[in-house]
C-alpha cells in the first residue's frame, strides 16, 4: 500500500509465476512455472533442498522439467 498525499493508492500485481512445494523425506521441492503450465509440461525450474540433521542445507536445481518427474529429475 502507498499513501500519497493523504490517499491510498492500491498497487495490483500479477502472478507471474504458478507454484508448487512438495515434502518427500528427506528433501522439499520448490517448483516454478509459467502461468498456464501443466505439471507434465517440461518448463519447471525445480529446487530441491535438502536439510541435514546436523543443520547443514544443500541444494540443487533442474530446470525445464516435469513436476511430475521431480523425484526422477538430474539436479545439479
Amino acid at each position: 500500500m502507498l499513501l500519497y498525499s493523504g490517499r491510498v493508492l492500491k498497487i495490483v500485481t500479477k502472478d507471474i509465476y504458478v507454484k508448487k512445494q512438495d515434502f518427500q523425506t528427506p528433501y522439499s521441492y520448490c517448483g516454478i512455472a509459467a502461468p498456464g503450465s501443466a505439471e507434465n509440461d517440461s518448463v519447471w525450474k525445480i529446487t530441491r533442498i535438502l536439510v541435514a540433521a546436523n543443520g547443514t542445507i544443500t541444494t540443487a536445481v533442474a530446470t525445464n522439467v516435469k513436476w511430475t518427474d521431480r523425484y526422477t529429475a538430474i539436479y545439479t
